[in-house]
């Protein structure tokens, strides 16, 4: 059975497009020919909101399976679930991190970081990043075969010849991170 991958798009910033590419994300998966999960952690719930409203707008589209969560304990299940249907779930979190967040990191495969190329933003990713590999480092299991998530950053609003763009130009190569 082919087990269905766990995309988590985080970020303790508000206003860098998480919900965006969650949606963007889930509905390119879908056209690809996936099954997904949509799994909305965000209080807003505009991603649940909006695939709500598609199905029932559109029922001759693809579905996409969508569930609004906001217990810890039940993100890890929905994510096990849709993964061992083998569905891709794709999981929008909320600015900061709730316990749900935490949980869905630590279990998640593949970690997209969207940001911003502004100073906030980018010190809000690297912030991100080595809160998460500290976690990482402290929760590792030695002898565990589970595989550490991939960590992606997603830069959104890229403009040529903008003063950010020579900010985040100086920080990648100061950084390597990307």
């Amino acid at each position: 059975m082919i087990h269905g991958r766990t995309f988590v798009i985080t970020l303790r910033k508000g206003g860098v497009g998480k919900t965006t590419v969650a949606m963007n994300l889930a509905i390119y998966l879908r056209q690809q020919g996936r099954n997904v999960a949509y799994l909305d952690l965000d209080p807003q719930r505009d991603g649940y909101e909006f695939f709500r409203d598609r199905a029932r707008m559109y029922s001759d589209l693809p579905a996409i399976t969508h569930l609004a969560i906001e217990d810890p304990d039940q993100v890890e299940s929905a994510m096990h679930s849709a993964s061992q249907a083998g569905a891709d779930a794709v999981v929008d979190c909320p600015p900061l991190d709730p316990p749900q967040v935490v949980r869905a990191q630590q279990v998640g495969d593949i970690l997209l970081f969207p940001f911003k190329p502004g100073g906030n933003d980018l010190r809000a990713f690297s912030r991100a990043l080595s809160l998460y590999q500290a976690k990482v480092e402290r929760t590792e299991v030695p002898g565990s075969s589970r595989d550490q998530p991939q960590m992606f950053a997603l830069i959104n609003e890229f403009m040529r010849g903008q003063l950010n763009d020579k900010l985040l130009l100086k920080w990648v190569q100061e950084t390597g991170v990307l």
